[in-house]
């Protein structure tokens, strides 16, 4: 199987700067604005423990700003990006805490039509937190709402062909191990069952040598035990067909004196 190559590199995910007019002008406090323009600092100089402390200090002034709430789960997702093992292809990941709590602001966001700069980042940046889970589908998913509520974004629409040639890319390397397997379970079940009819055949073979072994033993003569009882009767009989036999032999010899004394008297 020809593996697909692709060197196109997701684009980074950004936070919005509190001075910027995404949809809306936000209200905002001097302290909740001074938060949030500390928290974008730390993490433009990679310091998301401090990003994300000073956004959630943030929300403790306006919990339902957008703006905030997106950059914080902007920072979270960047934090995790920079701890995260390298992912391994096509292999998902579980979401860590951040992850799930990022992916949760950046759906939720997404869906909120009253904003629709703010959906359609929250759209690129859930794609891209999706992507470093290995969880593609949802990641083309937010890809297409990020083209959807923008056209023009280029970003959104190179990652979504990257991320749609990578899905074809694995599910053609699975097709093809699931193949491979069935192939060599298919070899395995057949050399199995030419172990099962060659073991059969000797044995087949062993009852045919061993019967022809006795058809050509001598039959050995079957011997009776007779009992004393037997032995006596046999003894008396042969006894008395004695004592007959010279009986008759005794009688024979008289009449033959009696005949020669008749003939010849003198």
């Amino acid at each position: 199987m020809k593996k697909i190559t692709i060197y196109i590199l997701l684009l980074a995910s950004t936070v919005i700067a509190s001075c910027s007019k995404p949809d809306v002008d936000f209200e905002m406090s001097t302290a909740e604005r001074k938060l949030i323009n500390s928290a974008n600092k730390a993490y433009n100089d990679s310091n998301y423990v401090d990003a994300i402390t000073a956004y959630n200090r943030a929300l403790n002034i306006d919990a339902n700003n957008p703006l905030t709430l997106f950059n914080l789960a902007t920072a979270q997702h960047a934090m995790t990006r920079s701890t995260a093992s390298p992912a391994v292809p096509g292999q998902q990941a579980q979401p860590d805490s951040l992850t799930t709590l990022s992916l949760s602001i950046f759906d939720s966001l997404m869906k909120d039509t009253r904003f629709d700069s703010i959906a359609q980042k929250a759209a690129y940046n859930g794609g891209n937190a999706y992507f470093d889970s290995q969880a593609l589908n949802e990641a083309i998913e937010r890809y297409k709402q990020a083209l959807r509520l923008n056209p023009e974004d280029n970003n959104a629409r190179r990652n979504l062909r990257y991320t749609q040639l990578l899905l074809e890319n694995q599910d053609n390397q699975n097709n093809q191990d699931n193949q491979d397997n069935q192939d060599k379970q298919d070899q395995k079940d057949q050399q199995d069952q030419q172990e099962n009819k060659d073991n059969q055949d000797n044995k087949d073979q062993n009852h045919q040598n061993q019967d022809q072994q006795q058809q050509q033993q001598p039959q050995q003569p079957q011997q009776h035990q007779m009992s004393q009882d037997n032995i006596d009767q046999i003894l008396k009989a042969m006894e008395n067909a004695e004592n007959r036999t010279r009986q008759k032999a005794d009688q024979k010899e008289q009449q033959q004196q009696s005949q020669r004394k008749v003939l010849k008297p003198w």
